[in-house]
């Protein structure tokens, strides 16, 4: 029996964690720096010589490694270099795979400093933010090829329905990134940009039930590009993830224009489908201009809420048209721009069909993937990004949260066999 207590046998396992790593790091130095080490192409290429040996310090998963004598070769018409062992072990800004993708996960969850501190929990003391950084804006221009066109999906027939939704939200930016940006504030001015989501994913419907989001579909798109180049992102990827078109396709948005006009766009046969929280959020102008209140509004709340969810919107616009009919001038042009709304998109409200065929009518999916893609990452407190810093990271925390992260670092380590290759 082990004496001590719980106490012993944790500084034990912390002991034995520490031994663990430098072992590690050991056995990866005397690997590395074997003078018979293989390592292919090791000899110039067309217009290369050698140009002597360099030392260098690289991160592993095991934490840092030192290689003493790596062999550079040097093309003096086209000024570049390369390094053979380098290329043989794949390394991403002077880390191994294995450490690149561990902390880019990190701080795809987490801001800079906690990731550091997380990963020196886990052993990889001489982890700093800088390196982190460094790391990720090294990667971010494949992350960003892998979320603008990412990987063709092997073709399936006969896919029942695919669900695409967008919505956006903003996100704090360093002053010198706002100019030429209008603020939503009464005075104009703006502190961040919008960061544009779409999330697409697969649903099983059936007549009169729930519908339910497929296990493992999720595909989560960020950017803070304009409209116009989100639109065609979106459309890029999915058809690359459908090359044969579902047999349904519906498109769910809050009512914003922007959100139409990508469908009109870039979805010509998708069905539109107004978000049901956000069209009973619009009652609320109509019960101002309505004048009740008390228990009496909230029972009118409850009441048109059902009009809606029976698809009768008609008759809601009616019944509003009809209560200020020859009244108060101020009163007939409340409840008329009141009901610009629901006038605007009452065939996207349709809500009694829907549920009947068991489609969707909430757009929780993309509102959810603001708050877990882009508000718990980003807009936390004090935080204020560049836009290089912003777009390097998004790839990384929209393919973590979707569980593609696998996927993209499949496709970060193609992309890196390819180089190596051309």
């Amino acid at each position: 029996m082990m004496r001590g207590g719980v106490g012993t046998l944790t500084r034990l396992e912390n002991g034995l964690r520490t031994e663990m790593f430098s072992l590690g790091r050991e056995l990866l130095e005397l690997l590395l720096n074997d003078p018979n080490l293989p390592v292919p192409h090791d000899h110039p290429h067309d217009g290369e010589r050698p140009a002597g040996r360099h030392r260098r310090d690289l991160f592993t998963d095991f934490g840092r490694v030192r290689v003493e004598k790596r062999t550079y070769y040097h093309n003096a018409q086209t000024r570049t270099g390369r390094f053979p062992l380098d290329e043989a072990l794949r390394l991403f800004h002077g880390a191994t795979p294995a450490f690149a993708q561990r902390a880019t996960r990190a701080v795809a969850r987490e801001p800079y400093e906690k990731a550091c501190e997380n990963l020196r929990r886990e052993g990889l003391h001489e982890v700093t933010p800088d390196l982190l950084k460094g790391l990720c804006r090294a990667l971010a221009p494949d992350a960003a090829r892998f979320m603008r066109s990412p990987p063709l999906e092997k073709p399936r027939s006969h896919i029942p329905c695919v669900v695409t939704e967008a919505d956006g939200t903003t996100a704090p930016m360093r002053r010198g990134e706002l100019g030429g940006v209008k603020g939503r504030a009464p005075d104009g001015v703006a502190k961040g940009r919008e960061v544009k989501l779409a999330v697409q994913y697969e649903a099983r419907v059936t007549p009169g039930q729930k519908p339910a989001r497929v296990d493992g579909s999720t595909r989560f798109l960020a950017t803070l590009e304009k409209k116009d180049v989100f639109g065609g992102l979106v459309r890029n990827d999915h058809l690359r993830a459908y090359p044969n078109p579902p047999l349904l396709h519906l498109f769910l948005g809050d009512g914003a224009p922007w959100i139409w006009e990508l469908r009109r766009t870039q979805f010509p046969n998708a069905v539109e489908i107004l978000d049901f929280y956000h069209a009973a959020l619009h009652l609320e102008p109509l019960l101002d201009a309505w004048g009740e209140e008390g228990a009496q509004r909230l029972a009118r709340r409850e009441e048109w809420k059902a009009l809606l969810r029976a698809g009768q919107v008609d008759e809601l616009i009616a019944l509003c048209s009809a209560r200020c009919a020859g009244g108060d001038a101020g009163c007939v042009e409340a409840m008329d721009k009141a009901l610009g709304y629901y006038r605007a998109n009452r065939f996207r409200m349709r809500y009694d069909e829907y549920l009947s065929k068991g489609w969707p009518i909430g757009s929780g999916v993309v509102e959810g993937g603001c708050k877990s893609v882009i508000c718990e990452r980003f807009k936390r407190s004090g935080m204020f990004w560049s836009s290089e810093g912003l777009e390097g990271l998004l790839p990384f925390r929209a393919a973590l949260q979707a569980g593609r992260f696998d996927k993209l670092w499949g496709f970060l380590m193609d992309t890196k066999q390819k180089a190596m290759t051309a």
